[in-house]
């Protein structure tokens, strides 16, 4: 595991976005917290942040912050949240099999689910109902 060496300005960044629970960041956003500093400074820190493994670089101005704990050699962030900095702004869902991924821990531990080809059937008459309407929503609305 690399070394990863913590400085000040690495400090201000990684306790602001932490603070506010945000895992991923543009670096226009790295410019907003570190505003007495120039871009090219802040743009020197995001890469050598990367190189100390402190953060992933997922696209060209866009970066993930590696928890300290963890090797960044093979760290991987959960990908279905990276989505919304990926598409820049559009109009987007995450549907099919990475939807049924972000489901199932909740699917899995509720034994009140049971999956029948396109039908979600619940054992309780009000959870029944539940789902029905979200059946109803998610195939009208992405149709």
């Amino acid at each position: 595991m690399r070394n990863k060496n913590i400085s000040t300005q690495s400090n201000e960044l990684l306790t602001h976005f932490n603070g506010i629970e945000k895992f991923c960041f543009k670096s226009s956003e790295a410019f907003e917290v570190l505003s007495k500093s120039s871009k090219p400074t802040v743009n020197q820190l995001l890469s050598d942040m990367t190189k100390r493994g402190l953060l992933m670089r997922i696209k060209d101005r866009v970066y993930y912050i590696i928890p300290y704990e963890k090797d960044p050699e093979s760290f991987m962030p959960d990908w279905h949240l990276l989505t919304e900095n990926l598409v820049n702004g559009i109009d987007h869902y995450i549907g099919y099999y990475s939807a049924l991924q972000l489901l199932f821990p909740y699917i899995s531990s509720n034994p009140c689910f049971v999956f029948t080809e396109d039908k979600v059937h619940r054992k309780t008459p009000a959870l029944r109902v539940f789902a029905e309407r979200i059946m109803e929503f998610t195939t009208s609305t992405f149709k």
